[in-house]
């Protein structure tokens, strides 16, 4: 709680020390009769008296009442002000630069441009250099990059809202669908459409639940159900479709959903059910086959979610990874999404949003024929898009191959599987969750996890902080795989660390400890004003002198 702690000056009267004196002495006075156990007895029924009233009384209430009152809340305001400051720190600005608030006067010469852009590209790739990271950046191939830049250039100003003009882009969208879709074991019905992300693929899926519950179930009142662990895209996608997202626990070992208790959450609102495929906190693949087996039940969607693990999870279970079936070969499943800018290693902004037929497909559309400026229809969120993000896809998707994608996941999982398993040997840290991918979460009940993230972070190694249950993970990349020996000495000397200097790290400890005790709206709040630093421009650039 020492983040939010704030300083208090208290001033003292006469008047008022001397009724309390008199209140202190009525009080011993009256007391004064009472035998011992009776003293006792009162101070014990006072105390669970008081537990009691503090427990029922929310969290968030609790913050209201304080909020409400004029010197605590400018306090709690202060507070809350400088642990934003201190969280934009941790988000290091541009270094040698001058801000810009407005346009040029003239314009600036191309070589001035390139040669300030190339300054700041520099200090990104020390960043990067100087630390392994978890997921984040995929490939570790120059020569694939290369590429992928050619290809964005040679079709940067093309836009798919206009196929006449455009047909290559036509091209290389209906292509990437079709052999994502086959990769997934869809058949000639199975069909999709490209979105700018993981994020918008999840959204675009519900907007079409909604939309096909509507027309075709009478469904005013659709609800989404999940597990707990589904990403926060689902969240986002109920709250800016007007539909209730209900959570469902998972079982505490494995960190996989048990269908029977998400069965019990299934009503006549419900429009679709979800799982993952691997999951983003811990990795697990949810069992998608007895999940299909109660969307079959019920009539209901069921969406598997395979952004991340879209260009692994297929190739691993071909490799044998401990994987349930979890694609379109199983008879249920409705629709899933897969981010080729992720192992696809495609460049970011690119995603597949996949259903298994048209019947389905046609609710994520967006139609107006009645628009004044002609009949206007676009496939999902986004108006115009960038042509050059699906042409630069196709190429990754050209590039790599079968066989590619499949060498790439047996390196991944093998140095997945070898931190697995030194883990599991370990006697501080165990493994959190039964996965077999790419992702490898961990947790200790012999010290804070997240002072783990931080030790590791000063060993470059910036592994990620995950919650409920605390833990921390590393996301397995193409610049990771074979570095499993070097990752391992660093996490067995981090867990030395943090046992031997239990208070000597607090940074993501004290963050994710603060979410304890302060309820989600106060939490929010931090939020927004940390979104709110990322785009002031004073804190965009660390020094307005160039060097």
């Amino acid at each position: 709680m020492s983040q939010f702690t704030t300083s208090r000056t208290t001033t003292t009267n006469p008047s008022s020390s001397s009724s309390l004196f008199s209140l202190l002495t009525s009080l011993n006075t009256s007391l004064s009769n009472l035998s011992p156990w009776q003293l006792i007895l009162l101070t014990s029924s006072s105390t669970l008296l008081l537990s009691s009233l503090l427990k029922s009384l929310k969290l968030q209430t609790l913050f209201d009442i304080l909020n409400s009152t004029p010197g605590l809340k400018t306090q709690l305001e202060k507070a809350m002000d400088e642990k934003i400051d201190e969280a934009a720190r941790g988000f290091p600005g541009v270094k040698g630069d001058k801000v810009e608030r407005e346009l040029p006067e003239l314009g600036t010469p191309t070589q001035q441009i390139l040669s300030r852009m190339n300054r700041m590209k520099a200090q990104e790739t020390d960043i990067l250099n100087k630390k392994y990271v978890s997921g984040q950046v995929y490939s570790n191939d120059a020569a694939h990059e290369k590429l992928l830049n050619e290809a964005y250039s040679l079709f940067s100003l093309t836009n798919p809202l206009h196929p006449e003009t455009f047909p290559s882009i036509k091209k290389f969208e209906a292509e990437v669908i079709r052999m994502t879709c086959s990769m997934m074991n869809g058949d000639e019905n199975t069909c999709g459409g490209m979105t700018s992300g993981g994020t918008e693929s999840i959204i675009m899926a519900i907007k079409t639940y909604r939309d096909w519950a509507k027309e075709v179930k009478g469904i005013t009142k659709p609800e989404v159900v999940v597990p707990v662990t589904a990403h926060a895209a689902f969240n986002k996608g109920c709250h800016y479709f007007g539909c209730k997202l209900v959570e469902v626990p998972v079982v505490a070992d494995t960190q996989m959903v048990d269908p029977k208790i998400l069965e019990r959450h299934i009503t006549k609102n419900t429009i679709c059910i979800v799982g993952s495929a691997p999951c983003y906190s811990v990795g697990t693949v949810d069992p998608i086959p007895e999940l299909a087996q109660l969307a079959l039940k019920y009539n209901i969607g069921l969406h598997v979610d395979c952004c991340l693990g879209g260009f692994f999870v297929p190739f691993a279970k071909r490799l044998g990874a401990k994987i349930p079936a979890f694609d379109f070969s199983v008879e249920g499943v409705t629709s899933m999404s897969a981010d080729t800018h992720k192992y696809g290693l495609a460049v970011k902004g690119s995603s597949v949003l996949m259903f298994r037929s048209k019947e389905y497909r046609k609710y994520m559309y967006f139609l107006c024929p009645n628009w004044t400026g002609g009949f206007y229809a676009s496939p999902s969120l986004a108006g115009s898009r960038a042509g050059g993000l699906i042409a630069s896809c196709w190429a990754a998707l050209m590039h790599i191959g079968d066989e590619g994608y499949m060498e790439n996941t047996k390196k991944m999982l093998t140095t997945a599987n070898a931190i697995r398993d030194a883990i599991r040997k370990h006697p501080h840290i165990d493994v959190l969750g039964d996965s077999h991918a790419m992702v490898v979460s961990m947790k200790s009940d012999k010290f804070n996890i997240y002072h783990l993230v931080d030790s590791m972070g000063t060993r470059g190694w910036k592994i990620n902080a995950v919650q409920n249950p605390s833990g921390a993970h590393i996301c397995i990349t193409m610049r990771t795989a074979g570095l499993e020996n070097e990752f391992l000495e660093k996490l067995f000397e981090s867990v030395e660390d943090v046992m031997a200097n239990p208070k000597k790290y607090r940074d993501t400890g004290a963050m994710y400890g603060a979410a304890v005790w302060v309820p989600p709206k106060e939490l929010s709040k931090m939020m927004v004003g940390l979104l709110d630093s990322w785009t002031d421009v004073e804190r965009g650039t660390d020094e307005e002198k160039e060097e």
